[in-house]
């Protein structure tokens, strides 16, 4: 459940953040260099990283959101295995919510 105060954009990049700290915190680098070695190629760049991790936005592709959890979460279990993360059907729905709340 979502605080009334806070959209599903906020909300997704707040367990966004929460993921890439458990994660080791990757750079945007190194994201973007993992996202373009994807086959087909996953679409990120730099600004768009920040404005997802500041809750400007969340990526415009349902694929590339579920990439992006996806690494980040793999990671995750290297760096803090007792990390537990949201299960991927929160995030699919809390993308979907916030791509509606922008539409």
């Amino acid at each position: 459940m979502q605080p009334e105060s806070q959209d599903a954009t906020e909300v997704w990049a707040t367990a966004l953040r929460e993921l890439w700290q458990a994660a080791g915190e990757p750079t945007g680098k190194a994201l973007i260099r993992q996202a373009a070695a994807q086959r087909p190629r996953v679409k990120m760049t730099a600004q768009s990283w920040s404005d997802w991790r500041n809750g400007k936005n969340v990526p415009s592709e349902q694929r590339t959101a579920l990439w992006l959890v996806a690494h980040l979460r793999a990671q995750a279990s290297r760096t803090s295995p007792t990390f537990e993360g949201k299960p991927d059907a929160w995030w699919q729905k809390m993308w979907q919510q916030a791509r509606a709340e922008r539409a």
